[in-house]
């Protein structure tokens, strides 16, 4: 308030002020003028790209109370004022939507620890607690208090991330609005202070385990890994498909009958050397008679595509069968690479390791019958 030093004038009662009153009145008001002069002032500075700091006595004026009207060119965040005097006040009006005031404990400490991201026409006032530039301390600047003419962000908001459930709905106005959480079977939501709990309703399951019982040798229950019950694959042996249908798995044996006797007629064509289960002979492991014959001289040296345990009676039609004494047929003496075999000669041969569709394995000279 400023002391009216014009009254009382010199006409007035007794009662009055004297003149000298009057002219002290007139002093305390030039210095009051002075006074503020010097220890309030108003300031305008715009911040460069990469400015983080404001610097008293060069940026700002070294002054009690100070208006700071700041802008910046570009996007920049204020982390600092140095070279404040403890018991400074500095008022801060955004010029523009371009300043960030960056929240920390040791250089400005802002109310609810977050940072503030200034807009056109908001205030900031600040005070500074522990600065004695004499001793190069900075001290602290407190928020005070904030408040703000400018329009605000125009915000909006999206759902990111591949999850299917969209929290955001809409915005409606300035108003952003977010779907609530609703419980679905067995779950629990519980609405805290600063969270939402989603829990699993009821029992969390039971904690299961598996084995193989009964007298059986194989033993399908592996082993349990984490909550994973561990069941071994079924693999098809000799004789055996297997096959995995939706709700069911089919086993079943290739064999023909194992040992239902069986004959057939097979010839040894032009330069043929080989019988073929499946094709010429049977495949099956069983006792089957193989009548042989061959237009021109042929020699029989390989029986190839049958199960092991079959067993083949090779009957000779003719004169023009030879067998040949090697790695897949092993014959018995004579030791001679290959045997001529005259009409109604049989040998009888047994086949071990052979698989259908797989190896020949080895067939051995189990008789021999010949014809006189």
């Amino acid at each position: 308030m400023t002391i009216n030093a014009s009254v009382p004038v010199g006409t007035d009662l007794v009662s009055s002020l004297d003149s000298y009153i009057r002219d002290d009145r007139a002093q305390i008001n030039e210095l009051w003028t002075a006074v503020v002069a010097a220890n309030a002032t108003e300031t305008a500075h715009v911040m460069g790209a990469g400015e983080f700091a404001l610097v008293i006595g060069t940026d700002l004026d070294d002054v009690i109370l100070e208006l700071v009207d700041l802008t910046a060119a570009v996007a920049v965040d204020l982390m600092q004022i140095t070279e404040g005097s403890g018991g400074m006040i500095k008022v801060i009006r955004a010029g523009d939507g371009n300043v960030t005031v960056k929240h920390n404990a040791s250089y400005i400490s802002l109310v609810g620890s977050a940072d503030l991201t200034m807009t056109a026409g908001d205030i900031l006032v600040l005070i500074n607690s522990g600065g004695d530039p004499d001793t190069s301390v900075n001290g602290v600047w407190y928020e005070v208090v904030r408040g703000g003419t400018g329009t605000g962000q125009s915000n909006t908001a999206s759902n990111v991330g591949t999850g299917d459930g969209d929290v955001f709905k809409q915005k409606v106005g300035v108003d952003l609005e977010l779907k609530t959480i609703k419980a679905g079977s067995n779950i629990t939501i519980t609405n805290g202070a600063s969270d939402i709990t989603i829990a699993a309703a009821g029992s969390v399951g039971e904690t299961n385990t598996a084995s193989n019982v009964g007298a059986g040798g194989g033993e399908i229950y592996k082993q349990k890994t984490g909550v994973d019950i561990e069941l071994k694959t079924l693999l098809a042996g000799s004789n055996i498909t297997i096959t995995n249908n939706a709700s069911d798995i089919t086993i079943e044996s290739t064999a023909s009958g194992g040992s239902a006797n069986t004959a057939v007629v097979a010839a040894l064509g032009v330069g043929d050397s080989t019988l073929v289960g499946g094709t010429d002979i049977g495949s099956a492991a069983n006792n089957e008679v193989v009548t042989l014959s061959a237009a021109t001289a042929e020699t029989l040296a390989t029986i190839a595509n049958c199960t092991s345990g079959a067993i083949r009676h090779i009957l000779v039609s003719g004169a023009n069968i030879s067998i040949s004494n090697n790695g897949n047929l092993v014959l018995r003496q004579p030791a001679a690479t290959t045997i001529a075999l005259d009409a109604g000669d049989v040998i009888s041969l047994v086949n071990v390791g052979g698989v259908v569709g797989g190896a020949n394995g080895t067939w051995h000279e189990t008789s021999r019958s010949l014809a006189i």
